[in-house]
């Protein structure tokens, strides 16, 4: 049954980042926000995901863009498009009301924002992830703040020329930094990097589950 009002109720003085938050919550479902300047590869990266983990999770997933909607479709059981093209909380929870959540364990959201828009606006979800390829590395200030501020940080397109140099090069500083911060370099034209992060995707299901 879709997600309506009775699973999001509406009261005047929850924001829409609450509500999101405190369904997902209550019915255990791990939710990962996943952002990046366009043309990170974050849309070949999820394909290479879902491919990777071949149906072991059920998984939603939320695109602001149309064109990754429906570049998915074939991927992901679920593909959910949301208002965009900038990401907000009241259009995911637009978006959400219309999804069948009933046995959703993943949920992912994916987005593009342009530069200077605001770094991690608040969408309720539980884990964000700053999708980064190598290609735009050493990263702008707008890229460093929004890794400061992740829980994980994907550097795409590291089979580019040095692109696994530049990827370790980065990730040693930002660790220096954040001790923290789990990074992982991935390729989605090799699938190097892959089957970790998807192991890592796993791990937070299972923990989400027990919790």
């Amino acid at each position: 049954m879709p997600a309506d009002e009775r699973l999001f109720p509406t009261p005047a003085a929850d924001r829409a980042p609450d509500r999101i938050r405190t369904h997902l919550q209550s019915h255990r479902i791990c939710s990962f926000d996943l952002r990046s300047r366009p043309g990170a590869g974050k849309t070949a990266l999820l394909e290479q995901v879902f491919l990777e983990l071949g149906g072991r999770l059920d998984v939603t997933l939320v695109c602001f863009d149309p064109h990754s909607a429906e570049r998915l479709r074939d991927q992901a059981a679920h593909v959910v498009l949301a208002a965009g093209p900038a990401p907000t909380a009241d259009a995911l929870l637009e978006a959400l009301r219309a999804a069948d959540l009933s046995r959703t364990e993943l949920l992912l959201v994916e987005s593009s924002e342009q530069v200077g828009s605001e770094v991690w606006s608040d969408l309720g979800l539980d884990t964000r992830v700053a999708v980064v390829p190598v290609s735009h590395l050493p990263a702008d200030p707008d890229t460093e703040a929004r890794v400061r501020d992740a829980d994980y940080v994907v550097l795409t397109k590291t089979d580019l020329p040095d692109g696994a140099a530049r990827a370790a090069t980065a990730r040693s500083a930002w660790q220096a930094q954040l001790p923290m911060l789990r990074v992982f370099p991935c390729s989605a034209e090799t699938g190097d990097g892959v089957a970790a992060w998807c192991t890592q995707l796993e791990a937070r299901v299972g923990d989400a589950v027990i919790a």
